[in-house]
């Protein structure tokens, strides 16, 4: 849904920017489960207002640091709440997030149930956190220079129509898949259990001979990597005419993808909101397609609706509405 979520955010920060520590704690330390999480000031890429950063923190419970008492030298418990911080940073063109995890900071998971007890329950809406995966060694091809061959191994005990994802089985079927489910059906009909297909370019050809890289790429896109039909799917690539042949292995090689700034000595909330671009360049081509069926599923949002804020949360609540919801 077309929820607005630029709207949403900004008056949560609105809603807590004028209260005292006493007001904050009381309206934003919010307990889910065992963990209490907790909602920091917000960040924003003034004047455009298109991505923001914010601070999300976990109580810290287990292995507390001391204080030194100045007067008896001995060590001495914080009084204050300590927090682990997740950093959450959203852009509004892009419809992406990206959230900086640290050890026993809030999870991607804890960070949705959060900020969803801040949405209204008469509105019938969830904030959902959607994952970006990709196949990491179909990601090995893309970025080769030459492919040498490709080895599809099928387990023919399995349904032939898991071979497709829904759009290429419904309406992009072309000529290489088609004719890989005939050569499979073929081979059932003689009893075959296994059935292996490879393209490649034989022993002639030089160092700098490939395969045509876009069909190769057009084809792994279009075979469902992950049904139970397909056992093993092989590529064989070089980086470099000069370098050694390596093999990328696509099944069950599907990471959630990630973005590495390097080494800095924190990567707080400022730091990724100005440095955001850096992951929109460098990781668009990942997140292409996911956004794409974003966008594909949205639905208009009812202007009608009123956006508030949930003040007072009571998690008896959240914990029904959460069960109905699963049901």
């Amino acid at each position: 849904m077309q929820f607005p979520i630029k709207n949403f955010f900004r008056r949560l920060e609105t809603s807590y920017s004028a209260m005292d520590k006493a007001q904050r704690l009381r309206i934003l330390l919010r307990q889910i489960g065992d963990e209490s999480f907790y909602l920091f000031r917000s960040y924003w890429n003034v004047p455009s207002d298109t991505r923001f950063a914010l601070p999300i923190g976990k109580v810290k419970t287990r292995n507390l640091p001391v204080v030194e008492d100045p007067t008896t030298f001995e060590p001495k418990a914080i009084q204050d709440k300590l927090f682990v911080i997740s950093q959450f940073v959203c852009d509004f063109t892009e419809k992406i997030a990206a959230i900086h995890l640290q050890r026993e900071s809030p999870s991607a998971q804890d960070i949705e149930d959060y900020l969803n007890t801040f949405v209204p329950r008469e509105l019938g809406v969830k904030l959902r956190l959607r994952p970006i995966i990709i196949n990491k060694g179909a990601e090995q091809v893309r970025n080769a220079s030459l492919v040498r061959d490709i080895s599809i191994s099928l387990d023919l005990g399995q349904p032939l129509n898991s071979f497709y994802n829904q759009q290429v089985a419904e309406n992009q079927r072309t000529s290489l898949p088609e004719a890989i489910k005939r050569l499979a059906n073929a081979s059932k009909d003689v009893n075959g259990r296994t059935f292996n297909i490879h393209l490649g370019l034989g022993q002639s050809g030089s160092r700098s001979d490939t395969l045509d890289y876009d069909s190769i790429l057009a084809l792994i896109d279009q075979l469902d990597i992950d049904s139970n039909l397909i056992k093993e799917i092989e590529v064989r690539y070089r980086n470099g005419e000069r370098e050694p042949i390596d093999t990328a292995k696509l099944k069950n090689s599907s990471v959630q993808v990630f973005h590495w700034f390097g080494r800095h000595d924190s990567l707080g909330a400022e730091f990724l909101l100005h440095n955001f671009d850096e992951v929109i360049n460098d990781q668009r081509r990942n997140y292409r397609n996911a956004r794409d069926t974003y966008f594909s599923e949205e639905e208009q949002w009812n202007q009608d609706m009123d956006l508030h804020i949930v003040t007072e949360f009571q998690p008896e609540d959240y914990y029904n509405e959460t069960e109905e919801h699963a049901r």
